[in-house]
């Protein structure tokens, strides 16, 4: 074989092994779900008094996103408490209407939740503000 024809016989193998790694990260780790979930919960946290942590991550990108083990805290000084417990929470939706920023769910199942409302010494409810920080 010619010495010409290895160079680009290479450079399509790295871009097929490329492809074939992006793909594989994409759809059977849950790296994507990781990073989308982080940022989320970041956003969440910068513009309200709660944290959320989460354990297992999982579904498919595509079709339906799991999340299990929900916490989300209430943090306002010098109160902080578990506002809210979720055993696991399941959103179905349509992947094709998200890239057309449609944010459409098909349907959210919430397993077991636990939601637990505290008052101060005045006798007031501490419920996070929806108007943000």
């Amino acid at each position: 074989m010619k010495f010409f024809l290895h160079i680009p016989i290479a450079l399509v193998l790295i871009l097929f092994g490329t492809v074939a790694v992006t793909v594989y990260v994409i759809t059977q780790t849950t790296l994507v779900h990781r990073g989308i979930n982080m940022l989320l919960a970041q956003y969440i946290e910068s513009k309200y008094n709660v944290k959320i942590d989460y354990g297992e991550i999982g579904g498919s990108l595509f079709e339906y996103l799991t999340v299990d083990d929900v916490r989300i805290d209430f943090e306002k000084a010098p109160h902080r408490y578990r506002l809210l417990k979720i055993k696991r929470l399941e959103a179905h939706y349509n992947f094709n209407n998200i890239l057309h920023g449609v944010w459409h769910l098909d349907s959210l199942i919430v397993d077991e939740p636990t939601l637990v409302l505290r008052s101060d010494s005045a006798g007031r409810l501490l419920i996070p503000e929806l108007g943000g920080k």
